[in-house]
């Protein structure tokens, strides 16, 4: 009895194999329409020097990241002082400088709103990425979680998990109002 079922289970893997296979003149010419529609299209090889160029943020940031990022000092520039403020310090003059009263031509109006649009697209991008950046790091952590690997505990992971879930939360919050508000700002100058 069992020899007769050896001798089904075997035909009927032979059979099923035989039936689902390619042949190796399918396969060949599968392989030339492939090669045919590449010709002409160059591609580039990627070195390990190439890649060593290449400077990156993790995806994934852990909260030591974000302690160092935290601690170095913010340098701010003070303005420079313009030509002709220099004279009248050096002398003690006090020098009174007239405030246009005429309104502003166009041009500057427009190159003020282009800025004012360029920031809030910088700004909109910049929440964006928060975002990506978050959402890449809760996968880490929920892979973390489930790993059988890990050797870290599971309570720490969890308590990570959720601080990162609240910063998620704002920063799609965040996202979603740099957002409104360029569409807005894109409606009121389209009127």
């Amino acid at each position: 009895m069992s020899k007769k079922i050896c001798r089904i289970v075997l035909i009927l893997w032979v059979s099923s194999a035989l039936l689902l296979s390619q042949s190796l003149v399918e396969v060949a010419k599968k392989e030339k329409e492939r090669r045919a529609k590449l010709k002409g299209k160059s591609g580039k090889v990627v070195t390990n020097e190439d890649l060593e160029k290449i400077k990156k943020d993790p995806k994934v940031v852990t909260n030591e990241d974000l302690k160092q990022v935290q601690r170095q000092p913010s340098v701010s520039i003070p303005p420079q002082p313009s030509s002709e403020e220099e004279p009248s310090k050096k002398t003690g003059e006090s020098k009174i400088e007239s405030t246009p009263t005429e309104p502003e031509s166009p041009e500057k109006t427009g190159a003020d709103d282009t800025k004012t649009l360029k920031s809030l697209e910088i700004q909109y991008e910049k929440a964006k990425a928060q975002v990506e950046m978050l959402t890449a790091k809760m996968n880490g952590l929920f892979t973390k979680y489930y790993s059988p690997n890990n050797t870290t505990p599971k309570s720490m992971i969890q308590s990570e998990i959720s601080q990162t879930a609240l910063r998620l939360q704002k920063a799609r919050d965040d996202q979603e109002k740099a957002k409104k508000e360029l569409e807005d700002y894109r409606s009121k100058k389209r009127e």
